[in-house]
């Protein structure tokens, strides 16, 4: 069973008991994804360039201001673990993305 939205509609001659328009009455329209989907992808996409900025920002920041050697090794196993993990995911998400727009117009 499809699921579906209910948009209301008017009739331009309608009144209510008090005089004025009433409520508009629901219409049953069958729910097209393709517009939630299209957004949610897009939301995606942007959080993860946005996450992949803010820890490479971030591990930049922590590395100017370590002083000592043993810090910016640290930061560098830290990035090798975390980092590389986050480029494939942006990689993915965003080729997803926007192979999906090419193929739709």
């Amino acid at each position: 069973m499809p699921i579906a939205r209910i948009r209301a509609s008017t009739p331009a001659n309608a009144r209510s008991l008090s005089g004025s328009s009433p409520s508009p009455a629901p219409s049953v329209t069958a729910y097209d994804p393709t517009q939630d989907q299209e957004r949610v992808r897009g939301q995606l996409a942007l959080w993860l360039v946005g996450l992949m900025a803010a820890i490479a920002l971030l591990s930049l920041l922590f590395v100017m201001v370590a002083s000592d050697k043993d810090k910016g090794d640290a930061v560098k196993a830290v990035l090798q673990v975390v980092f590389s993990p986050i480029i494939g995911l942006v990689g993915t998400v965003t080729g997803f993305y926007y192979g999906q727009k090419s193929k739709s117009g």
